[in-house]
């Protein structure tokens, strides 16, 4: 039985990669949405072969009477950051806090991105016991005006194995490479991500082979179907655990504050996840 859901928001991001996401789920049935404004809930529901119960802030029907139906079980929030601690219900204990008072959007873009690269560092280290990033240590600056805080880092991260690998990410160079690359004892392996594909090259004793390798564009759709199936099974995906998501914004935050204070080593207490 499909777990009815509804979409908060109307943005680009929610047309174009969750609502498709949604309703390609076998688990899921979307049911409503709630935007601030008529037009941009309409721009969903727009794409919709079925009718949507809209909810906007415009019509006096906003997101407590979205939440006050008792047929929904679950929704998904596709808004902005700095927008998302106003949809925390007032009374929770986790709302009177200063950071939800005063909020921020810490790291800008290199928040916004990078925390989906630091989750793809963070599972292949997991993959062998000891080598969760103990330590951080960065160089961060701003190359485009219009994208402050910072928009580059250049960091190095330390592992509780000793091993060190380097992480440098930037949104406002001229460059668009996507690039993993891991040395090993007998060798290395090395990613180039193509939009909808990936190009793999291992080198084992000098034998060099190369595959690429389709995927989606995104990683939206998979997230959506793995919350799904863990929602139908009463289950938690453990690569959706809350503990996983502080285990990235901790590196990040690690590394703004590393660049903060010209490339200082940081230590992490949040790994063990």
């Amino acid at each position: 039985m499909p777990i009815n859901v509804a979409l908060v928001g109307g943005g680009i991001w929610a047309r174009e990669e969750h609502l498709p996401a949604i309703v390609a789920s076998k688990d899921l049935a979307l049911k409503a949405v709630y935007s601030r404004t008529n037009k941009s809930a309409s721009s969903i529901a727009d794409n919709v072969s079925y009718p949507l119960d809209l909810y906007t802030d415009e019509d006096g029907k906003g997101f407590d009477a979205l939440l006050e139906r008792t047929d929904i079980e679950a929704v998904v929030l596709s808004l902005p950051i700095k927008n998302q601690h106003s949809l925390v219900v007032p009374e929770g204990k986790f709302y009177q806090t200063e950071w939800r008072k005063n909020p921020t959007h810490q790291g800008g873009f290199l928040l916004d991105g990078g925390v989906h690269c630091i989750a793809g560092i963070r599972q292949l280290l997991a993959a062998q016991d000891g080598n969760q990033v103990a330590q951080v240590s960065a160089f961060t600056t701003l190359l485009r005006d219009h994208l402050p805080p910072v928009d580059t880092a250049h960091a190095i991260f330390k592992a509780l194995s000793g091993a060190t690998g380097s992480f440098q990410i930037s949104v406002g160079s001229s460059s668009k490479a996507d690039e993993w690359t891991v040395e090993c004892e007998h060798g290395w392996v090395k990613i180039n991500g193509h939009g909808g594909s990936s190009e793999v090259t291992v080198s084992k004793d000098g034998q060099v082979t190369t595959e690429t390798i389709q995927n989606e564009k995104t990683g939206v759709p998979p997230e959506i179907r793995a919350w799904g199936e863990a929602l139908v099974a009463g289950r938690v995906d453990e690569e959706q655990e809350p503990e996983a998501a502080l285990a990235d914004l901790e590196l990040i935050e690690l590394l703004l504050k590393s660049g903060d204070n010209h490339g200082a080593t940081m230590d992490c207490v949040h790994q063990d996840v």
